[in-house]
């Protein structure tokens, strides 16, 4: 038991997400036994097949098969999927149905879909052939796939609330509607939103399902995967008045419905039956306008460019072709037989390529496509997708092709087989043959010969053996040629097809039977020329039209006019809903499909002849392809009976009194009294009217009297049920005997006696001379009668007949085409004589509509209709009556109104059977205790119908079928207030009050009086006491008149039978017409919403109020009829009753403050009688916004324009709404800068906001700008909308000194060369390298010069004005240093390169550099790279700014040439000394042979040269000698000593000072004699002895560092 509480608790889970209750299943799936087919909107290519066998669902779709198996059955859930009908399950599923009411109040589910379609823009009244736009959204909420099904169905009502029950409506298909915009596979591309936001194409399928030829539903598909969702538009229109219901449902595990839209439309109505003809009376168009429109799509010519990829599937061409030299390709062909060519390629685009050669150079060529039996049976899911598989493998994706269900699995080669096929002997001997080309068939006496020309197989599945039957059926004798060219399956293709006709051709046959067909939009159909071929041979070629409810010209063989191409019909002759239509159609026959039809008509006309068909056309068997079902064409429930042999007796006068009753709500026990007794027996009556028909005189003495007319015009359906008989008296004097009626054929018999007078003095003959009251049994309201319409001209030679169809409560008309030859006809000019009469009938016309009116009569009371044209007319007369039936919806009614109600009543409350009793005033004619007789001027006319169509609206109608019927008995005065609502009579015409009745003052309360008459026979006498009397009153039928917006009323009206306060049992009343409206005033309202209320919330710079918007009459906005100015709400409305009922026109002149004009015209219908609430016009208001604009500015443009180091890109200002002493808060949005320095943010709101930096720029470039920027946002005068915020920031530098020092790297001596003169070159690139990736040129180059300071004894030099060199010795001009605002030199962002690039005099370029603080020695070749970047909060340059340089100066070297006392003998072996300035001992050599000795590499110092040892004899020099190295000499000294200058090195010292030059000699000569003291002799002069004289001078080279040390100190010279 709990097991079976949990399962039943689940059960009524599933309902609360309205699933779809197992009623549905024969929509979703087939059964076993239902041949159910899912069927493409187009062609049978893009099919579907859906068979359930054993419980299982197989769907088959190109190469996906997917099966799903319900699952096993519990104890608690029992599965049966037998359909007892369609839309209908067996009993098995109510247990489910009555589980799902069970209470469910502890389960709650939340549903995985939602699916909605909503009626988006469509006009409140649809007319038949208007669109209408649906909007569908749904989601799929779940982790698995589902399909989002749309179905379209006619559900003629609202849809109820409860969705359980809206499975009956998915198998009630829409079918005069149609989708538009489709593409040529009948799909719509919708997007899809999948779960990661992704949006993708998919295509909504369009299809049918069907079975037995039966259009069981029409639906959209579109698969939703997890988590996706959708949302887009259709757009539907309908060729029927008919309401359609748009179903979305989600199919997964479960089904689920979601909200549903439904849409009515309406016939354009109030155009009558003459307005429909007027203008095409003598058009004799008797073809068929009522083919089913399955898609408005079909039979849409392709092209090349867009023939379905599938059609090329197999990748092979046939091609007739008289010239065999077109086929440049010629390895292609793979099969010839004849002019008939079968060529294979690689891919489905080398085919598609080749047929586009093709098309325009040979006789016919087409893809060998599938070719499908035309039948309605479904395929098995086992069928092959092969072709459409192989073209699915190719490496191309042009070659891939959405596969179909009904692909061919034949590869065979059928045009190269033929050439090996033997002719057929017995075939080409005898006579008569069929050849049936189909599956095979077996053997049987009647089948002269089989052949394949696809396999060996010569018996095939079934399909061939039942057109064989087919053909049997018809003529037992036929003689059958089976050509089997499709497989077991029921396909084959073109090519197999093309070869089975040619193999038919050759064997001489005399009939082909194709029973099949494909659909092509291509106009190079082979196998079309095949067929014309066969035919230009003298074979009768009979093909199907096919079974894709499409126009033929899209198919083979249904498009080729050659053959004769059959259709497949109901019992009723009309076309079987899914057979091809269209011209060339020939006939349509009786049966399932349009196979089994073609079959029928060749086994007929094999054994009768092609002419005979004509005998047996439209008779039950064949049928013409427009054959249309005649809606006159019924059979009466009894035929009339022929009175031509008695003769009419004028003298006796005869009443019929009908009354047509509901036929479930009587019995053998009702009579007449209880009909008529009170409201609850009244409620019966569906119609009463009089007629009074001839007596005829049968000469025996006895009378028959025709009471059929309802039963010869088909309004009465039943037999009659009761008959009572009277005198024509006011007395209801019975009569029982001498009088009959025959209750079946309604002919009465009476005798002499029976007309005769009683002899009282009742007044017999008030009346006429005898009555009959007739009770006929009825299902509805009379409204359908069959009249025969006879139009002769006055000599009786020219006469035309037609059957026509009317609504039986209107007044007899009848339309005419014809006009006067001379002048305007009129009513003289014709004699009408209605239901056989001898005497003619009163009758008015109407010239304008050509129209005459038979004023009084009820066309449920006619039956024939004959007119004679007294006078010459013009054009050939017709009857103009169309048919009024042809659809279930037909609204149309020709009867006029006695009298509207006021405008505005509640219409609500006059539904159809709507009745109530109250009382009303009665007056009965020629009774002195009634009083008076009313005064003509207070009577409103009669009973009778009342036709719109009167010159006089106002006139009083009368009854009787002669015309001359006067003599009504009753007067009614309807109530003034009647079924709740304003009763008053208003003139149709005026619209003014007809008025009350005025009599005593009494009778204000009723309106003016109707005549009426007693519809009730009884045997007791009327009292007439009273003036007041309960009314029956009952509405019986409605329609709508979309023309003028009245709605028509047909209210039947009857007196209670106690007339009098007695038991008199009488009753008076009729029916009558009237009409009412709502409200003609309307109104609307506009309201403006802003387009971004979030936006503008609670800023006073915006408001809704003061929009001013002018009102339109016509959509071009030029006729104004108003206008409206809106509150603060945004809310402007006219008066409920402000505009007459019409579409008005909108547009906004005036904006509301803060708000642009609305530019969209807005259209709004005022229905009458609807308020200004009602109709809400929503305008959405565009608001002012405006944008600031950041613009960022450098503070040393002259350092960042155009370097590449500094951007503001990147930076980012948010903009805030509030400042609360500096706290920013309450953000509007961020600005980010972008390269070009700029930024914006637009969409503000108008206010004020306060702008700040709050990033900087990505390359650190800059700092942060601290200021907080005030902007306001403003359209008022002197303020701008678009303000712009100028940032100025200052670059990131790098502040620091950037020097160099400059020393030696040894001691510092007395002779140690000055350093002046010492260049360093610092280049500057602007952006971040290294030496890989250097630039050729850098951006500045700056030359540096070293200068001496005197306090710190250094060289040094600074990057900085007074160290700049402008001009180096290499040619080298220095640039403008970077400065900023106070002329400060900075160091900008970039990479900078230094080294010394000049060394001072007596110094090499060869000594090192190092930064300070760092170890890394840096060699002049290398160069030193560093880079000035924003790191944390500082800028620095890498390493650091201090440099120092380690220069070693020139050597110099001192030489001894030894010379004996003759001066000229070197003496060797002396020893001298060499000392340095402390007196260390540095040296000490011998002289050699030639008395030399040479102190090199000998660092500037003042050094001492002293003679320690000499041989013997000799003496040493008393004195050292001093030597300078470097000796420095003057510019005088080189002249006076005659020195080469290109031996000395030249060293300024300080430029600015000409008389600090020296020259520097870095080797010196040295001639020593013990005996001789050598001194220099002066420029020029010889060398004398005792002077110690430099013999050579060298240059002393100094490599200088490459970073300087600036110090504004003076410069020193050592």
């Amino acid at each position: 038991m709990k097991h079976k509480k949990i399962m039943s608790i689940v059960m009524a889970s599933a309902m609360l997400v309205t699933s779809v209750p197992s009623s549905i299943s024969s929509v979703f799936a087939k059964d076993v036994d239902s041949n159910i087919q899912v069927t493409s909107e187009t062609s049978s290519e893009d099919d579907i097949k859906v068979d359930s066998s054993s419980n299982d669902i197989n769907v088959t779709n190109g190469d996906s098969d997917i099966k799903v198996t319900p699952k096993e059955s519990t104890d608690d859930i029992t599965v049966n999927d037998k359909v007892d009908d369609i839309g209908k399950t067996s009993e098995s599923t109510e247990a489910t149905d009555k589980a799902d009411t069970e209470a469910t109040d502890d389960v709650t589910i939340e549903s995985s879909f939602t699916a909605s379609v909503e009626n988006k823009d469509a006009k409140d009244k649809l007319s038949v052939g208007d669109t209408a736009k649906l909007h569908v959204k749904a989601e799929n909420k779940s982790a698995d796939t589902a399909n989002l099904k749309l179905y379209f169905s006619d559900t003629d009502i609202q849809l109820t609330a409860d969705k359980t029950q809206w499975s009956g409506y998915l198998t009630k298909p829409a079918m005069s509607m149609s989708i538009k915009d489709l593409n040529k596979e009948c799909m719509l591309t919708v997007p899809v939103k999948t779960q990661d936001e992704k949006t993708m194409d998919s295509a909504l399928k369009f299809l049918k399902e069907v079975k037995d030829d039966v259009v069981l539903s029409r639906y959209a598909v579109v698969e939703l995967p997890a988590g996706a969702s959708t949302e887009f538009d259709i757009t539907i229109a309908n060729t029927n008045a008919s309401t359609v219901s748009v179903i979305p449902v989600m199919e997964q595990k479960a089904t689920s419905f979601g909200d549903a839209a439904t849409l009515t439309w309406k016939n354009d109505d109030g155009i009558t039956i003459l307005d429909k003809i007027a203008g095409a009376i003598t058009k004799d168009d008797t073809s068929s306008s009522d083919d089913i429109q399955i898609s408005d799509v079909q039979g849409a010519e392709k092209t090349v460019d867009d023939v379905d990829k599938s059609d090329f599937a197999s990748k092979r061409l046939v091609v007739v072709s008289d010239e065999k030299s077109v086929f440049t390709d010629a390895d292609k062909v793979i099969g010839q037989y004849g002019n008939i060519y079968l060529l294979q390629y690689e891919t489905v685009k080398d085919s598609k390529d080749a047929y586009a050669r093709f098309k325009d150079v040979v006789t016919a060529v087409e893809p060998d496509k599938d070719v499908s039996a035309a039948t309605n049976d479904a395929i098995t899911a086992s069928e092959s997708t092969e072709a459409i598989d192989k073209a699915d493998t190719e490496a191309t994706t042009e070659a891939t092709t959405e596969a179909t269900t009904e692909a061919s699995t034949d590869t065979s080669n059928a045009i190269s087989a033929l050439n090996d096929m033997d002719a057929s002997t017995s075939v080409q001997k005898e006579k008569g043959v069929i050849a049936l080309i189909d599956t095979g068939v077996s053997e049987s006496d009647n089948v002269i010969d089989r052949v394949s020309v696809i396999d060996d197989v010569l018996t095939g599945h079934g399909h061939g053996d039942k057109m064989l039957a087919d053909i049997l059926s018809q003529d037992e004798d036929a003689k059958i040629l089976s050509i089997r060219a499709m497989n077991d399956n029921g396909f084959g293709t073109i090519s197999s097809l093309v070869a089975a006709m040619e193999y038919a051709i050759d064997q001489k046959v005399d009939y082909i039977n194709l029973s099949l067909y494909a659909r092509t939009t291509l106009t190079t159909s082979v196998l079309e020329q095949e067929i014309i071929k066969a035919t230009k041979a003298g074979i009768v070629v009979i093909g199907a039209a096919g079974n894709d409810g499409a126009d033929v010209k899209d198919y083979v063989p249904g498009s080729v006019m050659e053959a004769y191409i059959i259709g497949a019909a109901k019992e009723d002759g009309t076309r079987q809903t899914l057979s091809n239509f269209g011209d060339t159609v020939d006939y349509n026959v009786v049966a399932d499909s349009t196979s089994d039809a073609t079959a029928l008509f060749t086994g007929y006309v094999s054994k009768n002849g092609l002419d005979s068909v004509a005998d047996v056309l439209n008779k039950g068997f064949v049928y013409a392809a427009n054959y249309k079902k005649d809606e006159t064409d019924f059979d009466p429930i009894a035929e009339d009976v022929d009175f031509s042999k008695y003769t009419i007796d004028k003298s006796k006068s005869f009443i019929v009194r009908y009354s047509f009753v509901d036929s479930s709500k009587i019995n053998e026990n009702t009579t007449f009294d209880s009909i008529f007794d009170g409201e609850e027996n009244m409620d019966a009556i569906y119609s009463v009217f009089i007629d009074q028909p001839d007596v005829y005189a049968v000469g025996d003495g006895t009378y028959k009297i025709k009471a059929n007319a309802p039963i010869l015009n088909g309004s009465a359906k039943h037999d009659y049920v009761l008959a009572d008989f009277a005198r024509g008296n006011d007395y209801g004097e019975i009569v029982t005997d001498g009088v009959s009626i025959d209750l079946h054929t309604g002919i009465i018999t009476a005798t002499e006696d029976a007309f005769k007078s009683s002899g009282n003095d009742y007044g017999d003959e008030e009346f006429a001379n005898l009555q009959a009251q007739i009770m006929i049994p009825s299902d509805s309201v009379p409204d359908k009668a069959v009249q025969t319409v006879t139009v002769q001209d006055k000599s009786g030679k020219v006469s035309y007949d037609v059957k026509s169809a009317v609504y039986g409560m209107q007044q007899e008309s009848i339309p005419l085409s014809i006009v006067g030859s001379d002048k305007a006809l009129t009513s003289d000019d014709f004699d009408v004589y209605l239901n056989g009469a001898t005497h003619t009938t009163k009758v008015t016309w109407n010239d304008d509509t050509r129209t005459l009116y038979a004023d009084g009569i009820y066309a449920a009371s006619v039956y024939s209709v004959k007119v004679v044209v007294k006078k010459k007319f013009d054009s050939a007369f017709r009857v103009a009556v169309d048919d009024i039936f042809t659809s279930p919806n037909y609204t149309y009614r020709d009867v006029g109104a006695m009298f509207q109600l006021p405008d505005g009543v509640d219409l609500t409350k006059l539904s159809v059977g709507t009745k109530t009793t109250a009382m009303s005033f009665f007056w009965n004619n020629g009774y002195a205790q009634m009083g008076p007789q009313l005064p003509a001027n207070e009577i409103m006319g009669t009973v009778a119908p009342y036709s719109k169509k009167s010159a006089d609206p106002n006139r009083v109608d009368h009854g009787g079928v002669d015309g001359d019927f006067t003599t009504a008995t009753n007067l009614i005065g309807i109530p003034r207030t009647l079924f709740g609502v304003d009763f008053r009579c208003m003139n149709v015409t005026t619209g003014a009050d007809i008025g009350t009745l005025s009599g005593d003052g009494t009778y204000t309360p009723y309106n003016h009086g109707i005549w009426s008459y007693c519809h009730h026979i009884t045997s007791t006498k009327m009292d007439h006491q009273t003036h007041e009397k309960n009314v029956f009153y009952k509405i019986l039928d409605s329609w709508e008149n979309t023309t003028n917006g009245y709605t028509y009323f047909v209210m039947v009206m009857m007196s209670d039978q106690h007339v009098t306060g007695g038991n008199s049992p009488q009753s008076g009343g009729g029916v009558i017409v009237f009409r009412a409206r709502a409200k003609q005033k309307g109104g609307f309202t506009i309201q403006k919403a802003y387009n971004n209320a979030t936006l503008v919330n609670g800023n006073s710079s915006y408001s809704l109020a003061g929009a001013v918007y002018k009102i339109y009459s016509d959509a071009s906005c030029t006729t104004e009829v108003g206008s409206l100015t809106t509150d603060a709400n945004g809310k402007a409305a006219t008066g409920d009753e402000s505009y007459d009922a019409g579409t008005y026109y909108i547009k906004e002149v005036t904006a509301s403050p803060g708000c642009t004009l609305d530019t969209t015209t807005y259209s709004v219908t005022v229905v009458a009688g609807e308020g200004a609430s009602k109709h809400v016009v929503n305008s959405t208001e565009p608001v002012i916004t405006g944008s600031i604009t950041v613009t960022k500015q450098s503070t040393l443009p002259n350092i960042t324009d155009n370097n590449k180091c500094y951007s503001f890109e990147g930076a980012q200002y948010s903009v805030y709404k509030t400042n609360n002493n500096g706290a920013l808060s309450d953000l509007a949005g961020t600005i980010t800068i972008g390269a070009n320095g700029s930024g914006k943010l637009g969409g503000l709101a108008m206010r004020t906001y306060y702008v700040k930096e709050t990033k900087a720029p990505t390359n650190k470039s800059y700092g942060l700008d601290p200021t907080i920027y005030t902007v306001t946002v403003s359209n008022a005068a002197g303020q701008t909308l678009n303000p712009t915020v100028t940032s100025k920031e200052k670059p990131e530098n790098d502040p620091a000194a950037f020097s160099i020092t400059k020393k030696w790297d040894g001691e510092k001596t007395a002779t140690v060369p000055s350093l002046w003169g010492t260049q360093f070159t610092v280049e500057y690139y602007d952006g971040y390298y290294d030496k890989n990736n250097l630039p050729s040129s850098p951006t500045r180059t700056w030359v540096v010069g070293l200068q001496y300071d005197d306090v710190l004894d250094i060289y040094f030099a600074q990057l900085d004005d007074d160290w700049i060199v402008d001009v180096d010795s290499h040619g080298t001009r220095s640039s403008d240093l970077y400065k900023n605002a106070s002329g400060i030199t900075v160091l900008p962002l970039g990479t900078y390169v230094s080294y010394e690039s000049q060394a001072a005099p007596g110094y090499t370029l060869e000594g090192d550099l190092y930064m300070e603080g760092d170890n890394t020695v840096y060699h002049p070749k290398d160069k030193l790279f560093q880079q000035v970047k924003k790191k944390g909060d500082s800028v620095i340059i890498s390493g650091n700014n201090v440099h120092k340089a380690e220069n070693t100066p020139k050597a110099s070297d001192i030489k001894i040439v030894k010379y004996k006392q003759d001066g000229k003998t070197p003496l060797a072996g002396v020893v001298y000394e060499l000392k340095d300035h402390s007196g260390k001992v540095v040296g000490k050599q011998t002289t050699d042979s030639k008395g030399v000795v040479h102190f090199k590499d000998l660092y500037p110092d003042v050094y001492t040269v002293t003679e320690v040892s000499a041989p013997n004899g000799y003496t040493l020099l008393k004195e050292p000698i001093t030597v300078n190295c470097p000796m420095r000499v003057t510019d005088d000294d080189i002249t006076r000593l005659g020195i080469d200058r290109n031996n000395v090195i030249f060293d300024p010292v300080n430029p600015d000072d000409p008389d600090d030059d020296i020259y520097y000699v870095l080797s010196q000569t040295f001639n020593v004699s013990n005996d001789w003291n050598f001194d220099m002799p002066r420029s020029g002069a010889m060398i004398t002895a005792k002077r110690f004289i430099p013999i050579a001078c060298g240059m002393v080279v100094l490599m200088g560092a490459t970073c300087v040390v600036f110090f504004k100190k003076k410069k020193k010279r050592i």
